[in-house]
């Protein structure tokens, strides 16, 4: 039994020594794959070469193929790494069934410094501008950024680093790298520099002597960084200008010159100083009727508007004379000759600031009175133009200026509302003007009827200049010998043609020995002149 298996246990090793025998003989007979290393590690980017030889004798081809060929490509027997992880590559002899596998392993190159290359910028709002920065190595696998700012509202960054400025001030911004590496540039955004395109100003401007004028200039772009205006008189001995302030020194032409220190934008403007014109208009009617102008210092108003044929008269004259504005007009009392044409400038194109009427006390409102006093009221209304009842803000001798002129009422009491003249003819109730203007006194008596009521506002006006005759001339006016001494005038303006010596007119004694002026007799108008401090009367 024994001698059985040991014979077994030969038979097994001669057969084992027979194997061993043809393997070792195939090897040297057919060759084998001997790789030096299995095992490669490389970074993204690089390249390392595979030591793989056969020692056989035959011609054979060496293929290498790499498993997963997104980490890693072969060209040959060169392995070059792709992205970060892990592969394996197999390099085989097909015809003689051998093969040998290396463990491939590719790792990312990190970054190890970030650096922006300017640290301290300074930009004007409005400007763009392209981060720049440096990655150390300059071969690091991820060299994808990204920026952070300590305040959006100030600029505006992409993710490539190309910024926006928004508006001025201080900014800090961070990139930030792989590997958690980060670097940090300051960023001053400056005030943009806007200038001064233009300054809207008149081409000229016209002025009186002694008028001041306050130019105020609308600057284009109104934030523009230089406003400060340097304003500057061609010739100051006709006006002179402070800081956009005029002042009309002597009649003439000057240019006014203003520009901004930095001289960016200049304009002229041409000033016309003219002299000072103080006048009284009394402006021609169809009939006996009072329409007074009164000028000053670039200024109309009116007392009383004539009769009611205004665009052949009133109008016409304050139209062929340029009037757009009248500060306001004055009623003197309620007659056809003197409000007739009062509605029909309220509803032109001339605007009228304010109003000075009595109140009418209405006892038939059918009448022409009535109706053209409610008529007047009405439109003014709508018109948005104030009244003021004479009556309600004036106590005789109240006065107010008008321009250059100072102008006194008298006869401002409500003489309808009560006896001896409740009733009776609205001539009663005319208001009455002492015009005082480079001291030269002018008395404008309305259709004043009363002896009694003129002789105490005789006694208080005293000496004038120029007296405008009570109630057109006519016998009915309030005037006598003995007033007209008092007040002992250089003219006298009559509102109505010589026709009316034919009834018996005032004073026709005292009258006929000083200049008499009759209106209605003139093409347009009597005008007395007082702009050189004199009493000039002219006729047109």
């Amino acid at each position: 039994m024994k001698d059985k298996i040991f014979n077994i246990i030969i038979i097994i090793l001669v057969i084992i020594i027979i194997i061993v025998g043809i393997i070792v003989y195939q090897k040297k007979i057919v060759g084998d794959l001997i790789i030096q290393s299995n095992d490669i590690e490389l970074y993204v980017g690089n390249n390392s070469d595979i030591d793989v030889n056969y020692t056989g004798k035959k011609n054979v081809d060496i293929v290498c193929e790499v498993y997963d060929s997104s980490i890693a490509s072969i060209n040959n027997k060169t392995v070059t790494g792709l992205k970060e992880g892990n592969t394996t590559v197999n390099c085989s002899i097909k015809e003689l069934n051998l093969e040998k596998t290396v463990n491939v392993k590719v790792n990312n190159i990190k970054v190890q410094k970030i650096t922006f290359k300017d640290k301290n910028i300074s930009l004007i709002e409005g400007e763009d501008y392209q981060l720049e920065y440096v990655i150390e190595p300059f071969n690091a696998t991820i060299k994808s950024v990204y920026f952070t700012s300590t305040d959006n509202n100030i600029i505006s960054i992409t993710g490539n680093g190309f910024i926006k400025t928004n508006a001025p001030g201080d900014v800090v911004i961070t990139v930030h790298a792989d590997n958690n590496q980060t670097d940090m540039c300051s960023i001053t955004i400056k005030r943009k520099h806007i200038i001064l395109e233009k300054i809207e100003l008149e081409n000229s401007y016209t002025i009186n002597v002694d008028d001041e004028l306050e130019l105020k200039p609308k600057l284009i772009p109104s934030d523009a960084d230089d406003q400060n205006l340097i304003w500057q008189s061609d010739n100051p001995s006709i006006v002179t200008v402070k800081d956009g302030h005029i002042k009309g020194i002597k009649s003439g032409n000057a240019t006014i010159t203003v520009t901004n220190s930095s001289n960016e934008v200049t304009k002229k403007i041409k000033i016309v100083v003219n002299k000072k014109v103080e006048k009284i208009h009394f402006i021609k009617q169809t009939i006996s009727s009072d329409a007074i102008l009164l000028e000053s210092n670039g200024h109309y108003a009116m007392v009383d508007t004539g009769y009611n044929e205004c665009n052949n008269y009133t109008l016409k004259y304050l139209r062929e004379h340029q009037v757009k504005k009248l500060d306001f007009i004055l009623i003197t009392h309620n007659h056809d000759d003197h409000i007739g044409c009062g509605t029909a400038i309220l509803n032109s194109e001339i605007k009228v600031d304010k109003i000075y009427i009595k109140t009418f006390i209405i006892n038939d409102s059918s009448s022409g009175n009535a109706k053209r006093y409610t008529k007047f009221i009405s439109t003014a209304n709508s018109k948005n133009v104030p009244i003021t009842y004479i009556e309600k803000a004036f106590n005789d001798g109240n006065s107010f200026n008008f321009g250059d002129m100072n102008i006194k009422l008298y006869n401002t009491v409500q003489r309808m509302a009560s006896k001896p003249y409740k009733g009776s003819n609205e001539n009663y109730n005319s208001v009455m003007q002492l015009v005082t203007v480079n001291g030269i006194k002018t008395f404008l008596t309305a259709d004043s009827y009363s002896g009694d009521i003129m002789q105490g506002i005789v006694n208080k006006v005293g000496k004038v200049h120029v007296l405008k005759m009570p109630h057109h001339g006519y016998r009915s006016c309030s005037m006598n010998t003995k007033r007209a001494s008092q007040l002992s005038p250089n003219h006298i303006i009559i509102t109505n043609s010589t026709a009316v010596k034919g009834k018996s007119y005032c004073i026709a004694d005292f009258s006929d020995k000083i200049p008499t002026y009759y209106v209605n007799n003139q093409k347009m108008a009597v005008v007395v002149d007082y702009t050189n401090g004199n009493a000039v009367v002219t006729t047109n």
